[in-house]
């Protein structure tokens, strides 16, 4: 018997996203972004019958969509209002909407305004 376990009472809100840090990034260097939201959760199915089989997901797949798009890398999940990952150096100037695909739920959308000098300022 395999089921999906969600934890915690009742059902939980529809995950969001709030904002990302850090206010301004190098366009020339890859730069560590942190997400915040709200109910970013990993996914778990636990099997009854074969314990040691249950899993956990939690790969999320952050990106960028706007003049370029481009997958972020080094995704992790931090807390179920936090994830990280690396915006690379390069990107051109614009807006571009930062995107998450949380495991097993909804795809996720924050616009964010992207200007560039010689440095990007984020704003949400």
């Amino acid at each position: 018997m395999v089921a999906a376990v969600s934890l915690g009472c009742g059902s939980r809100p529809t995950p969001s996203l709030t904002s990302v840090e850090p206010a301004t990034a190098s366009k020339d260097r890859a730069t560590e972004l942190t997400v915040h939201g709200v109910d970013l959760w990993p996914q778990m199915t636990a099997d009854f019958d074969h314990p040691f089989e249950s899993t956990v997901d939690s790969v999320f797949v952050i990106g960028l969509d706007g003049p370029q798009q481009v997958v972020l890398g080094s995704p992790a999940w931090l807390a179920s209002d936090r994830l990280n990952a690396v915006v690379p150096g390069g990107l051109t100037a614009g807006q571009y909407a930062l995107t998450v695909k949380t495991p097993g739920g909804p795809a996720l959308r924050l616009e964010v305004p992207v200007c560039s000098t010689p440095m990007m300022e984020w704003r949400t």
